[in-house]
């Protein structure tokens, strides 16, 4: 009986040490994994293959050279794949990697959730992706510029909570692309010199955010959403001159599908050849509310600001009504007679802030109330302009570009040199007509000088 309590009592002060060595042992800390290699081509992709292979989850991969061929990684688990030189990777031409479907330079998928890329400039010379997200979930992409000729710039699908900021897409077919996926946040980026579209639904996506984003030159559509549409939020975006090249073939936002909740506010929609915002025949039911179309500022198309194409039953293709909330046309507004309007913003008077701060509003037309909701554009401010018959600047001309924040542009001239008399205040908006853009102010002497 002895000898049973002498074990029993050696075996508890052994799992007390365990426990004590449990509690004062904190996590293991993670590895950095620095690819500072010279590049040899497949080689080189190899290597770091294998380094990726044996990364363990939250490890971090630092690339520190500036460039880096044939490149096709596929990452399975969560790691931190960055770059502090922004480093050029070109992706391999001749084989594809785990967990894609055409030719890539990073594939991330499967067991990767949480994993981070960040700082790379990507490029994909064939067809294929210069990033495909697929079967995955948590990734964030960003500080990055992304570009595969003739194909899509970062692919994502079969993917939920995808994060991709701040990044440049460019000189792609298509800038981004989701497919079935969800909770994807497009936010802060610069989609640019894509040959069809900026960003492109396809089926089944859902619970999409895209903004702040600067959506601009792609050669047909800035967002196509063309197969699926479920609580998609487009807001505070740029979406200017997407068209084609030598035509009037464009539009800023295209809605060919059901829609299940989409909500286009706040956004400035300017110079997309034909249509600003076109629902087109997939849109089979339209009521008031299916789709949210307020505070946008739209302007500059060649046929229509925002329109709806439906068939009539007979094959031919008519117009139809769309409801339109508070929106700021740019003194030259093109809708057709079936649109319902609830308002129209215009450029108010230019108000004195504080001494040498001056503001300018976009209010309701009738109303004169400020529109908060507004933004995402600019507005230029001269002080004492030499030539106000013209909105571009002379070599002596002062003047500040003011981004529209709720509503407001608010410029701060109390640094400058005034006039001792006779100061003058000239606010040009980015109207199509020259003459309904500007805003003319006379400055009195107590306005300019501090206290």
């Amino acid at each position: 009986m002895k000898f049973n309590n002498r074990w029993i009592s050696l075996l508890m002060v052994i799992m007390g040490i365990f426990i004590m060595n449990l509690a004062f042992t904190g996590p293991v800390a993670a590895t950095v994994w620095t690819i500072n290699e010279t590049d040899h081509g497949m080689v080189t992709n190899s290597n770091i293959q294998k380094i990726i292979d044996n990364a363990q989850p939250g490890d971090t991969i630092l690339f520190t050279k500036d460039m880096y061929t044939m490149i096709n990684l596929a990452i399975n688990k969560p790691l931190n794949i960055i770059s502090t030189v922004g480093t050029q990777v070109y992706s391999c031409e001749m084989m594809i990697p785990s967990g894609s479907d055409e030719l890539t330079a990073f594939s991330i998928y499967g067991g990767a959730s949480g994993t981070n890329l960040t700082g790379f400039n990507i490029h994909n010379n064939n067809a294929g992706y210069a990033v495909n997200i697929n079967n995955t979930t948590n990734i964030q992409v960003s500080n990055c510029s992304m570009s595969s000729w003739g194909g899509v710039g970062l692919n994502m699908r079969d993917s939920q909570n995808i994060n991709v900021n701040n990044n440049t897409l460019y000189s792609s077919a298509t800038g981004i692309k989701l497919n079935n996926s969800s909770s994807a946040s497009i936010t802060n980026n610069i989609i640019t010199n894509n040959d069809d579209n900026g960003i492109l639904f396809a089926s089944n996506v859902s619970n999409t955010l895209i903004n702040g984003n600067n959506i601009t030159s792609n050669k047909y559509i800035g967002i196509n959403i063309l197969e699926s549409c479920n609580n998609t939020t487009i807001t505070s975006n740029s979406i200017t001159q997407n068209v084609a090249t030598g035509s009037n073939d464009g539009y800023g936002i295209y809605i060919n599908t059901t829609i299940n909740g989409l909500n286009i506010t706040g956004n400035y929609i300017f110079k997309n050849g034909n249509f600003g915002i076109c629902n087109d025949l997939g849109v089979t039911t339209l009521v008031n509310g299916t789709e949210t179309l307020d505070n946008n500022f739209i302007s500059g198309h060649v046929i229509r600001d925002v329109v709806r194409y439906i068939d009539d039953g007979t094959g031919e293709i008519v117009r139809a009504p769309v409801w339109i909330g508070e929106t700021c046309f740019g003194g030259a507004k093109r809708l057709c007679p079936s649109a319902v309007l609830s308002g129209e913003a215009a450029l108010g008077n230019i108000t004195t802030k504080s001494n040498g701060v001056f503001t300018v509003s976009f209010v309701d037309s009738k109303t004169g109330i400020n529109q908060t909701g507004f933004g995402s554009f600019y507005v230029t401010f001269f002080l004492n302009k030499n030539d106000t018959t013209k909105g571009s600047a002379d070599t002596e001309d002062v003047w500040q570009s003011v981004l529209v924040k709720n509503g407001t542009a608010t410029v701060d001239f109390s640094k400058y040199n005034f006039k001792s008399a006779n100061n003058t205040l000239f606010a040009l908006a980015p109207y199509v007509s020259f003459q309904t853009a500007q805003k003319n102010y006379t400055i009195s002497v107590i306005q300019i000088f501090r206290n």
